[in-house]
């Protein structure tokens, strides 16, 4: 996986991040039943706690989540209790090994997981692991901030309080190579817009890796100026989400 222990970072806040991250549109998961169907087989890259593969199971899909990070795998493995058609297995993506008994999968997923796994090897994984006719379906959502005075004011904080580099989710169009394997790219993206009290959106950008990177003091001067900063402009952040999922279909 790249960004080295930056991918690590979530198991601090495994519970909030549980309690605070999206969901997916129901629109996606509906496009993924279409292509594979109810019953389908599933390797997740990156489960986290289980946000997508939750929605997958309720839609009759078992198969197994793969999670580096044990204090996540543990909150998902929680989350799909209920369905026992699944598993967690911890353990880097590029690095799993499936076990005797598992087929090939119907289906490989990323949920906003793909841009922290290497992407020729975890590539070549999928390739591996899919079924002939198989997909290999990628998604993640990716705000589109308006140019508000609220929207300008944050952009400040970060700016002053968090301006380093970090490895933040890119479209899955930019991270995975093309191979002979897959046919041509389907890109599908689902528009929505959340609105957060003051307190969800400073929850939110607790379970962020470039905020949880920082050191103590300065995360909290900057989680503090947030809160001002939105309780200032009403108490309300407006946020326009786009969740792209991109797809391809193993030859």
């Amino acid at each position: 996986m790249s960004s080295g222990p930056q991918r690590l970072v979530f198991g601090r806040v495994a519970e909030l991040y549980d309690r605070v991250r999206p969901a997916y549109p129901n629109e996606l998961v509906d496009q993924l039943v279409a292509w594979v169907g109810a019953d389908a087989r599933v390797l997740e890259a990156g489960t986290g706690t289980g946000k997508a593969t939750v929605q997958l199971a309720q839609r009759g899909m078992e198969g197994v989540g793969v999670e580096p990070d044990r204090e996540m795998a543990r909150v998902a493995l929680r989350n799909l209790a209920a369905y026992p058609g699944w598993r967690v297995d911890v353990a880097d993506f590029e690095e799993w090994q499936p076990r005797a008994d598992d087929p090939l999968f119907d289906l490989v997923t990323a949920a906003q997981a793909w841009h922290w796994i290497d992407r020729d090897r975890g590539t070549a994984q999928a390739e591996r692991l899919l079924r002939p006719g198989g997909w290999l379906a990628l998604f993640a959502h990716e705000p589109e901030f308006e140019n508000s005075p609220l929207r300008v004011a944050i952009d400040e904080i970060y700016a002053d309080l968090a301006p380093e580099p970090s490895a933040q989710s890119r479209a899955p169009t930019e991270i995975v190579p093309q191979s002979s394997a897959f046919g041509s790219p389907i890109e599908l993206e689902f528009r929505s817009v959340v609105e957060y009290t003051t307190q969800e959106a400073v929850d939110l950008s607790r379970t962020h890796s470039d905020k949880l990177i920082l050191p103590p003091e300065r995360r909290e001067l900057l989680l503090s100026r947030l809160t001002e900063t939105i309780d200032a402009h009403g108490g309300v952040y407006r946020e326009h989400d786009v969740c792209r999922l991109w797809a391809v279909q193993r030859r």
